[in-house]
């Protein structure tokens, strides 16, 4: 419910807000120099504050529905800076029987790879933005196809040739199943005279038709030279059934590519939600929700020992590469697999019975960066946060909690620096709590200030509004409590230049 009423909040703001630019100097807006057009501009204000509210209720929509939404992706301020995550290629190998130890193959952040990280630097802000909203409607992987965005990287093009031993122009046949937009497929199609590709999501199978690529619904029995699967068995109902089938595509003498997430953390997308495999392999002990999250390499020992082994295959190679997707406004690339024992940049950790997730992101540096700790415990705990980031030109800092039984939400949003900027809190709690919040901006060129809170039993919304500096703004103070509660108001506003309130 607490978004309901961030959604009727931001609606409120935005109906004041936007009211602003209805009138000038002082004076309410005029049809002909006759009467106010009061009804015009109150309609034209109650629509767009409906649409910043909307706004709102789809991006918790999409929260509710099991996205993973960040609601700092959505604002502009986040582009004052972006980060790099770090990626970890070193495998501790004292712990791997030693025909795993010979096999190992070392990589490293090679300079195509650099190249590719320079060029997701500019991933659209808008493809971003609208395919948050088509994933209140679709599966994520669907709209990235629609939106041509969501590039993966895994091999560059000299690491893939290394690794399979093949050269740019060598005879024989690629199936590369789950070949999404087919930008790893690019990479592996070099070195093979033929290549198909498998892929469930229609906008994906449409993309990879545009890039001139042979697309079966299905891999023919002993026809294919190499099979590549990448980050698929981890995502689909039947991982033992896809490794079996996988082995019958093959020629005598054939080799499958396989490349997972680790530690193991499997999901099955059908539409917009996402659901567990219907069959679970055997990885207790290296599943990333276990508490403590085990390392890389302990996954890795359980994934080889309890599937590869038992499914009859034999390790020629192995190595560890982080999986990769261009980044949205934060990130210059997400890391999608690495570190110890993480999904993100930096490290991961959960804890608490039915515990959420922490990690902590860091960055720093002139023209500012990005610092965030994310923490959840305690009993179905909540979400906790604190994001921050510095350096000359201001940046962005926020800090969001949420704990106890059933608890809600709290958070803490500031930036500074000569020019103002954002500062908010948010706070539910108690039983059936409601919500709080505080928002403040401040420097030279004024700003706003706002505290909303709500609480007890059946409790209303109180709210605070204020505003200063040259240039004037808007303070004010709504309330409403008690049991069943109504609503109490106070709005004033001060300072020189300062714009009618219609």
């Amino acid at each position: 419910m607490w978004f309901v009423l961030l959604t009727a909040f931001v609606g409120l703001l935005g109906f004041w807000f936007l009211g602003l630019f209805g009138s000038s100097g002082g004076q309410r807006g005029t049809r002909d120099g006759k009467k106010p057009a009061s009804r015009l501009i109150f309609l034209w204000r109650l629509f767009l504050g409906l649409v910043l509210g909307g706004v709102v209720f789809t991006v918790f929509r999409l929260k509710q529905n099991g996205e993973k939404f960040d609601p700092i992706s959505w604002t502009l301020w986040t582009r004052a800076g972006r980060y790099r995550p770090s990626f970890t290629y070193n495998v501790s190998l004292e712990s791997f029987p030693e025909h795993y130890q010979k096999a190992f193959v070392p990589f490293g952040l090679d300079s195509e790879t650099r190249h590719w990280l320079e060029e997701a630097k500019n991933s659209s802000m808008v493809k971003l933005q609208v395919s948050k909203i088509l994933r209140a409607f679709m599966s994520r992987t669907t709209a990235n196809g629609i939106l041509n965005r969501g590039h993966m990287h895994i091999f560059s093009p000299a690491q893939a040739s290394s690794f399979l031993q093949r050269s740019e122009g060598d005879v024989g046949h690629l199936l590369d199943i789950g070949a999404g937009d087919g930008d790893v497929t690019d990479v592996l199609a070099p070195l093979f005279s033929n290549t198909s590709a498998t892929e469930v999501s229609w906008s994906m199978r449409w993309r990879l038709r545009m890039k001139g690529y042979d697309v079966v619904s299905e891999g023919a029995k002993g026809a294919y030279d190499v099979v590549s699967c990448l980050n698929v068995i981890d995502r689909c109902d039947h991982p033992l059934r896809l490794l079996e089938s996988m082995r019958e595509m093959l020629k005598p003498g054939g080799r499958i590519l396989l490349a997972v997430v680790l530690p193991w953390s499997p999901i099955v997308e059908q539409g917009r939600k996402k659901f567990p495999p219907k069959d679970r392999l055997p990885m207790d002990g290296a599943f990333s929700s276990e508490k403590p999250t085990p390392t890389f390499e302990r996954a890795a020992q359980i994934f080889l020992s309890r599937v590869i082994q038992p499914a009859g295959f034999v390790v020629e190679r192995w190595t560890r590469l982080p999986y990769l997707c261009d980044g949205g406004p934060r990130l210059a690339g997400w890391l999608k697999a690495g570190g110890n024992g993480g999904r993100l940049a930096g490290r991961l950790k959960a804890g608490g019975n039915r515990g959420g997730l922490a990690g902590r992101l860091e960055a720093g540096g002139n023209g500012g960066g990005l610092a965030g700790q994310l923490k959840a415990g305690g009993n179905r705990g909540g979400l906790a946060g604190r994001l921050k980031a510095g350096g000359n030109g201001g940046g962005l800092a926020g800090r969001l909690m949420a704990g106890g039984n059933g608890g809600g939400l709290a958070g803490r949003l500031k930036a500074g620096g000569n020019g103002g900027g954002l500062a908010g809190r948010l706070k539910a709690g108690g039983n059936g709590g409601g919500l709080a919040g505080r928002l403040k901006a401040g420097g030279n060129g004024g700003g706003l200030a706002g505290r909303l809170m709500a609480g007890g039993n059946g409790g209303g919304l109180a709210g605070w509004l204020t505003a200063g500096g040259s240039g004037g703004g808007l303070a004010g103070r709504l309330k409403a409590g008690g049991n069943g509660g109504g609503l109490a108001g106070r709005l004033t506003a001060n300072s020189v230049c300062m714009d009618s309130l219609s």
